[in-house]
Order: structure tokens, then sequence, then C-alpha cells
């Protein structure tokens, strides 16, 4: 994907976010960025998608409890329904209440895995503060994350200082006491947001525009921007083979390009809202909504609870407009709707909330280069282990390259793989783009074998196999799954073979889509 792109998607989502956590007011802007300045919490956090359509009626809830004892220490527990595991292709089995919990650890710096089904944790890296800086000086660790956390937060404080979106229905239902996990119970002031959709996206276009029309705004950004880049460089210590004239000449090129996203994406949105919202800003708010309660401690800002909901319902004035220019079938009936929600709290701040617990046995990354096989796996971490249950049910996936991509760059005869960019021939034949068999069926995971005496290339995707019989440049017999094939198409270029790749790789079972903005062709497993 274009650096661009994920720059101004980036961007856009960060600021979107800002705008909704400042729009509750000062009281809530103010608790956002104390919440930057916490070295030690705890807190919990509950997401949930709710889907009643015609097709499916089921509810999905993912847990997260927190405990963050300083900047190096730190656990999240995840507990996730095996339902929704189920839905995801994985199935384990459950604790007596139908879920399992995942803990991610943070112990002096390294980061761990565990469960709580298992006695034994995955050491996701070796590298501890210990190591890093030795024995003794594990105080510049703690200055590098605190170094970066205040720049974070001195970048939030700078978009929030004259942030003032103007909401229509925003409501304060005074002081209100709420009950803590831990227990405790807390006077809040329960502030209450309701945006519709026509407003999502002019908040979304003002969040955009406030950091354009902002020149000191876009100055202090960009070098908070700067001095974050510094910092990770130093910290991996890169200065010795990067000069500071390279440096800055990467960063000036990050900022021309980022300006210019945001910009391009403030034209599109302004677009869209004329030419699309105004005339069907009902439809669009009786599409989707969202709510926002805030619960901000009349004593403690810093102690909160804020609860987010986003419903999209599909209308029968929707199926209509979809109606207009397709004639498919309708992804939803009239009446289905997805909820998305989530429920957080954050208390204790700054306190004793005592040791981060690491199991006793740990599987480290060297340990896991070693593996060869799932049982090999097993034989560590044990049969029954819950990651021992994960990884048999994946390895097949990987085994048959299932998170394979090749982006197919027509115009510049280019392939974007999960390896990165490589030079290709690409050209179009009949109205058909064309592309090396072997380059394209590799990069999804399919083996590709040429047998010399029967002049033959084999393609096995583990789904399919594809035989063809190689006798002249375009005059090649192909069979699919032993049934000759007349969808697909195969020429010889200079000892290359290339075929026409929507329909040699939908036979395949892979997806394909035509990207008009960049005129390259993707495909998905």
């Amino acid at each position: 994907m274009n650096k661009k792109i994920l720059f101004t998607i980036f961007m856009a989502v960060v600021m979107f976010l800002a705008a909704c956590t400042s729009s509750s007011g000062l009281l809530l802007k103010e608790s956002t960025l104390k919440q930057m300045e916490l070295e030690s919490f705890e807190g919990k956090s509950t997401l949930a998608v709710d889907i009643d359509t015609t097709s499916m009626n089921q509810s999905f809830e993912v847990e997260m409890d927190t405990k963050q004892v300083d900047l190096l220490n730190s656990v999240v527990d995840f507990q996730v329904g095996t339902d929704l595991l189920a839905l995801l292709g994985l199935h384990v089995e459950p604790t007596n209440d139908g879920s399992v919990t995942l803990s991610m650890i943070s112990k002096d710096g390294e980061s761990i895995i565990t469960s709580s089904e298992d006695d034994i944790g995955i050491q996701l890296s070796d590298i501890s503060a210990e190591e890093e800086f030795g024995i003794g000086n594990e105080e510049e660790y703690v200055e590098f994350l605190t170094s970066f956390q205040d720049i974070l937060h001195q970048l939030m404080e700078d978009y929030l200082e004259n942030y003032d979106f103007s909401l229509n229905h925003i409501e304060s239902h005074g002081e209100v006491l709420i009950d803590l996990p831990n227990g405790e119970s807390m006077n809040t002031e329960h502030i209450e947001v309701e945006l519709s959709g026509a407003e999502i996206l002019d908040m979304l276009h003002y969040s955009l525009s406030h950091f354009l029309e902002n020149e000191e705004l876009q100055e202090q950004f960009f070098k908070e921007f700067s001095n974050l880049q510094l910092l990770m460089l130093d910290f991996v210590n890169m200065n010795e083979e990067i000069s500071e004239e390279e440096i800055q000449e990467e960063l000036q090129m990050i900022e021309t390009e980022l300006t210019s996203a945001i910009e391009e994406l403030v034209i599109t949105l302004e677009e869209f809202q004329s030419e699309h919202v105004a005339e069907n800003e009902d439809m669009l708010n009786d599409f989707a909504s969202v709510s926002l309660d805030t619960y901000i401690g009349v004593d403690d800002t810093e102690t909160y609870q804020m609860e987010y909901a986003t419903e999209f319902t599909f209308t029968e004035e929707l199926a209509d407009l979809i109606l207009e220019d397709t004639n498919e079938p309708l992804p939803f009936s009239i009446g289905d709707s997805i909820t998305l929600s989530s429920k957080d709290q954050i208390w204790n701040h700054n306190q004793d909330v005592g040791p981060i617990e690491v199991p006793d046995e740990l599987i480290t990354p060297d340990m896991l280069m070693e593996l060869e096989s799932v049982e090999d796996f097993k034989e560590i971490a044990g049969e029954d282990a819950l990651f021992s249950q994960i990884a048999e049910q994946l390895a097949p996936l990987f085994e048959a390259g299932e998170f394979g991509f090749i982006e197919l760059k027509v115009n510049e005869n280019k392939a974007e793989t999960i390896e990165g960019e490589v030079d290709t021939h690409l050209y179009i034949d009949d109205g058909q783009l064309m592309a090396p068999l072997a380059l394209v069926s590799e990069q999804l995971g399919a083996d590709v074998q040429w047998l010399e005496e029967t002049r033959q290339i084999i393609v096995d995707n583990h789904n399919n196999v594809l035989e063809i019989d190689v006798q002249s440049r375009s005059d090649n017999t192909v069979k699919l799954n032993g049934e000759v094939s007349h969808d697909i198409h195969v020429e010889v270029i200079d000892g290359t073979s290339y075929v026409n790749v929507r329909n040699y790789a939908e036979s395949m079972g892979w997806t394909v889509m035509w990207m008009d903005e960049t005129h390259s062709a993707v495909v998905l497993p």
C-alpha cells in the first residue's frame, strides 16, 4: 500500500479519536492528557459486537484487564469467548465460563504471552532492559520510554489545545455514582454525546481541517514528530549509519507527503459530502449513529469510565439506493443491525498495584526457531496446552501459504509481495493481465515444479492442481484437477511462463481485486 495512504489513514484515525475524546468538553480533554502521564494504574475494558441479522443473531465479547506497575512492567489479560474463536476458525477447549484468557506480559521490558490454561509462556523477544543497556543501567531504558511518552503527550496536547468542534447533541446529567471493578464507588460527572452519521463525517472533516489550517500546530507537530524519529534512531543505535542530513531529508519528505495526503483526503471528503450526504442526510443518519457516555471523577479526573457504541442499521432507503446501481443480491435484509460497543474504566492511578508474575517455564525465540513441527511444540508446551491447540489448527494455513499476497503494478512492471517490491514483466493480452506464473503462484504459497522430461509445469496449492503441457509460445494445454481448462491461458516468453491472472487465480480459489487508482491487480488467498 502507498506510504502516503498509510500516513493519511493513520493521521485521520488519530485526529478522529482525538475529536471524539475531546468533544465531551474541557473536563474530558484534561482527563485524556492526564491519562498519558500515568505511570501506574489499573483498568478494565469490554469490547462487544452484537449482530442482529436474518442470517445471524449473536453477541461476542472480549474483556481486557490491565495492570501497569511502571513503564517496564505490565500485564493485560484478554478474556475471549470460545464462540468468537470458533467464528475465526479456532476450536479450543473452554473453561467453565466458556472463555479462555490470554495474557500479554511486559516484565522488565521483555514481552511474554501466556494463558490461564497453561503453565508456560512464550517469550516474544529476548531483549531486556538489562541486555540492551547493561546491568545497572536500566534507568536509560526508562528514560527512553519516558521521553517517548512525553513526545506523544506533547503531540496530543498541541492538537487538542484549540480544538472546538461544536456538537448538536451533548448533554450533562450532573453527578452520578459509578461502581469500579475493585469494589469502590466514585462520584463522577456524566456527559452524554450523540453523533449522527452526518455529524461523524463533519467531525472527521473538522479534525483534518483543524490540522491544516493551523500553521503553528503543524510546525509544532512536525517538530515533535522529528524528535520522535531521532529518539527511535538513538535507541536502535543507528546514528552512526545514517547521517543527520539523510534524516532531515527523510523527515522533510514525510512532512510533504503527509500534508499533501491530508489535503487530498479533505477534498475527497468535501466532494462526498456535497454530492451524496446533502441529499441523503436522513438516510445516512438512520444508517449510522454513535453514542458516547463519559463519567469523570469529580474530585479525581484521572479516574473515569467511558461507554462508546456505534450502531449500523440496514434501512429500506439504503436498500433502494443500492438497487439503483446493481442487480446483485443485497448483503443484508431490511432491519438488520450491527452494534459495536465498548466500556473502559481506569482507576488506582499512580498507586501500588502489585508485582507482575511470569510463568516459571518460558519458550524463547531461539527455541521457537529450532522447532520443525507442531509435534515439537507440543513436547515443550504440552499436548493439551491452549497454544498447542491453536498451533495445530494454524499450521496447515502456514504450510499452504494462506497469508501470502501479491500486488501487480501494471504501469510500473513491478510486484509488491510480503517480502517487498520486485521488478517483473507484465502485459495485457486480449484485455487480460498476463503475469509470470511462478511469481504469482509462489507468493500465494503454491508449489511450482518444472518437469524437464515431459516439459510440464505442475502447480499445487494444496486445494487445486494445475498441469501445463508446454508445447509452444501460446499453444499450451492446461488441465485443472485433471480436466482441460479453456479459461486459463499460458504463454511462454524467453523461458518464462505467463498466465492470465484473473482466470488463473480464481480457478485456484484465490481472490483478485482491481485497483483503479494505482492501476494494479491484487491477488489474495
